[in-house]
């Protein structure tokens, strides 16, 4: 019986934190044969610049997503947007759970 694939599962806060920390890491990872995935908590909305912010320059929920998914495109690496709002994280029961329920899920 062949032993069980290595599943490696970032957890990050907002859409291109992976990508900013550890993405060389995932990709190695992904490159020995491993299942990676990355899971991001917010959906990154407030992710401008200050001076972005003050011209007026907003993102959306799909923008943001789409930025992360087009920087894994044909790596093998997963994204899954849990969809929590930006910068408004608790440290409470939902967020924990939501967390816990994907990390099982992955398994």
């Amino acid at each position: 019986m062949a032993p069980p694939r290595e599943h490696v599962v970032a957890v990050v806060a907002h859409p291109d934190d992976a990508e900013l920390m550890c993405y060389g890491t995932l990709r190695r990872y992904r490159q020995q044969g491993a299942a990676v995935t990355v899971v991001v908590v917010t959906t990154g909305v407030n992710g401008v610049s200050l001076a972005d912010r003050d011209r007026g320059v907003s993102l959306t929920d799909q923008e943001r997503a789409a930025e992360s998914a087009a920087s894994y495109a044909g790596s093998g690496i997963d994204l899954l947007v849990l969809g929590f709002s930006d910068g408004a994280l608790v440290p409470d029961r939902q967020l924990v759970s939501g967390i816990e329920a994907e990390l099982v899920r992955l398994g």
